[in-house]
């Protein structure tokens, strides 16, 4: 595995941990954006089943919580990046 991950990392310039997790965390903001899930059922279906440590991930790579991304998704355009500015 670990020449693999090697292999991986050359041509993408990320492990194959990394790119799994955004794919996860891209996944999951199409599917909190819906707005019929929740949380934790947004979590188990990108394959993380604590809804918190979930939660801690999403945040290190959009900058919010999923409930602050789902409340700035509802907003109007403007508010929105004055959200993410804020977080950051």
């Amino acid at each position: 595995f670990d020449y693999t991950n090697r292999l991986f990392r050359q041509y993408t310039g990320k492990t194959i941990f990394v790119y799994l997790t955004e794919m996860r965390i891209h996944q999951a903001k199409h599917l909190l954006t819906n707005g019929y899930l929740k949380i934790g059922e947004v979590a188990e279906q990108v394959g993380i089943r604590d809804p918190y440590y979930f939660s801690k991930v999403f945040k290190r790579y959009v900058g919010v919580t999923p409930s602050q991304y789902i409340s700035a998704e509802m907003q109007p355009a403007s508010k929105v990046k004055t959200l993410q500015s804020t977080e950051e």
